[in-house]
This record gives structure tokens, C-alpha cells and sequence, in this order.
């Protein structure tokens, strides 16, 4: 895991960014379920369950990867990013 991370640094940017996108996207599956257009839960009235969802993925995010990636990568950050990203 984090040496494939610190290979990926060395030699290419872009397939390190395809990785980032990749994992982020198995990482925000269950919210974009979970929160579908058509889903009770995405009903602005229940804008708290998206917080409390994200709160807990990103806990969770941070206890099983924080080790794995390079702390440069700010996964962290960009997992919030993109969760607001699909959340707009």
C-alpha cells in the first residue's frame, strides 16, 4: 500500500491521480445509494444524516488508511471535497 503510494510519487502523476479518483469513488459508493435523488434520505429535511454519514467515513476513512497514504495526498481533504461535490 504505501510503497506502491511512494512509487506512484516518483513516477507518475497521472496515474497517480486516477488511483485518488478511483479509490474515492469505492469510498463514496454507499453514500451516492444511500442518498440518491430519489431516496427518502436525500430529502433536504434529513440534511443531518448526510453530516453524520460523512462524519463517520471520514473517522473510519482516517483509523483504516491514514498509514497508507502519504500525508501530501490530503485523502482526508479530498474525500470531504468530493462528498460535497456530490452532495451540491
Amino acid at each position: 500500500g504505501s510503497d506502491l503510494c511512494k512509487l506512484l510519487d516518483v513516477l507518475d502523476a497521472k496515474l497517480k491521480n486516477e488511483l485518488i479518483k478511483w479509490f474515492l469513488k469505492q469510498e463514496l459508493a454507499e453514500y451516492s445509494v444511500l442518498f440518491e435523488e430519489n431516496q427518502e434520505n436525500s430529502w433536504l429535511d434529513k440534511i443531518d444524516r448526510r453530516y453524520s454519514w460523512i462524519k463517520k467515513t471520514l473517522t473510519e476513512f482516517e483509523e483504516k488508511f491514514n498509514k497508507i497514504f502519504p500525508s501530501h495526498w490530503d485523502m482526508s481533504e479530498r474525500l470531504a471535497v468530493e462528498f460535497c461535490e456530490l452532495t451540491k
